[in-house]
């Protein structure tokens, strides 16, 4: 039905624009171009290609400047044939001016940041995964990472296979001193995505974090063959190697996370510690 009836104003565009250039009617051919206008521009990427996201506001901007030339040029073709109608229209659109220019400061509003427009997109999305874990982005962002954690659950369970949600989740769980919770979550997420270096790498420093260094440094060697030139990296895997005793190792990596980025403080101050150590013996 939505289709018939989309193809019913199509149908009335090309007729009203056939007529109009016939018989020399400037609006008429103006309303029957825009309306034309609107869906091919609108058909360049909303017709049978298969999408993620059906409605999304930004598609119909330029395809929005022929609906209103149709509007604007059919409402001067009515006017210009009832010239009694002439005030009440300037008072309706007057109105109408008003009651988008509030509907824009409203919508402005919502768009204040993002996590303001995220809880907007929940509310009137409620089954759309990717809403709920860009609302708990949102709170991260502003440090509020355990307030994240319901709506991670909520993605979760209703798109099972989001791995970057299992990873978002498992940070917000460290942040909250769940850390044995948090690696079932990262676990998932290499399940989902093996090569999704973040999971590997966030896994790896939960593990360090509860001792278990020798399968931290699993994860973070393989972290780091995905992201190579990460400093931070280079260096947390000096760390774990460090506290597993394999010093030499260590100083190896503290020397690559200096050699990336000359000014890494902490790898400076933990490569004079593990040389301090491999000279002791220790």
């Amino acid at each position: 039905l939505s289709f018939i009836f989309l193809l019913l104003i199509f149908l009335s565009g090309a007729y009203i624009l056939a007529r109009s250039r016939a018989s020399g009617n400037i609006n008429g051919v103006l309303v029957g171009f825009g309306v034309i206008f609107f869906f091919v521009a609108l058909s360049i990427e909303s017709s049978i290609i298969p999408i993620s996201d059906v409605i999304f506001e930004h598609r119909v901007y330029l395809p929005g400047a022929g609906l209103f030339i149709a509007l604007a040029c059919a409402l001067k073709w009515f006017l210009w044939k009832r010239r009694a109608f002439i005030y009440a229209a300037t008072v309706i659109l007057v109105a109408v001016v008003c009651g988008l220019a509030a509907a824009s400061y409203a919508r402005n509003r919502v768009w204040a940041d993002e996590l303001t427009l995220m809880l907007d997109v929940v509310k009137k999305s409620p089954a759309k995964a990717r809403a709920y874990n860009n609302v708990a982005l949102g709170l991260a962002a502003k440090g509020r990472e355990v307030e994240a954690i319901p709506y991670l659950e909520k993605v979760v369970s209703l798109e099972p296979g989001f791995f970057g949600a299992y990873n978002n989740m498992g940070n917000a769980l460290i942040t909250a001193g769940r850390t044995t919770e948090a690696i079932s979550y990262f676990r998932k997420a290499i399940e989902l995505k093996p090569d999704y270096w973040k999971s590997n790498y966030n896994m790896g420093l939960a593990l360090a974090e509860l001792g278990r260094y020798g399968e931290s440094i699993q994860y973070l060697e393989k972290a780091l063959s995905a992201q190579p030139s990460n400093a931070n990296l280079n260096n947390n895997l000096a760390n774990a190697m460090l506290l597993a005793g394999r010093v030499d190792e260590a100083i190896h990596y503290y020397e690559a996370a200096l050699f990336i980025d000359p000014n890494h403080v902490n790898a400076r101050i933990n490569l004079e510690s593990a040389r301090k150590r491999s000279r002791s013996g220790r």
